[in-house]
């Protein structure tokens, strides 16, 4: 029944037991389309099985925007499938030279994404190769300073580290 859910709304086949492991395969995927040069990410949702409070985690195809910075979720600004709802989204932060200090950092509109749409934001950083995870409903926005050369003062988050990307570092 839930490779015919999956199916059905063009969801990668295999269901997860728990979002945060939805969220680790789904990085895994991402980091690979990433190539360490582009931002790539997901939509994860939930389905509860009819009859049983038994939840499962989907998530969408990997989108890409060719881009070391940024990536727009198509899915996030689309109603969720059938009896599924948005939980989560997660995409990948770049390991380049010019960002490499803010890499574990989410950014502004990350957090502004995730608590405007009450989804759990997970992103992993491919400079340390770990799973950070970011709810609006538990972690300050803004609870590390940030000191940029010019001066200037930013306050980001890192969230919560909640596991790591079984790969090598790729960065460029």
């Amino acid at each position: 029944m839930l490779a015919a859910v999956a199916a059905a709304v063009a969801l990668h086949q295999w269901p997860y037991a728990s979002m945060d492991e939805a969220a680790k395969a789904a990085l895994t995927e991402a980091a690979a389309c990433s190539a360490g040069v582009r931002e790539c990410g997901v939509a994860i949702y939930e389905w509860l099985e009819p009859g049983s409070s038994r939840r499962w985690y989907f998530y969408s195809a990997i989108e890409t925007s060719n881009k070391p910075f940024g990536v727009e979720i198509t899915a996030l600004g689309l109603p969720p499938p059938t009896h599924m709802r948005l939980v989560a989204d997660a995409h990948i932060h770049v390991c380049l030279p010019q960002n490499r200090p803010y890499a574990p950092f989410f950014s502004v509109g990350d957090v502004l994404v995730n608590q405007a749409m009450h989804t759990v934001g997970y992103m992993a950083d491919l400079c340390s190769m770990n799973i950070h995870r970011y709810d609006p409903a538990q972690d300050d926005a803004d609870d590390e300073e940030i000191d940029f050369s010019s001066g200037r003062k930013l306050y980001l988050t890192i969230g919560h580290v909640v596991g790591w990307l079984g790969l090598r570092r790729i960065s460029k």
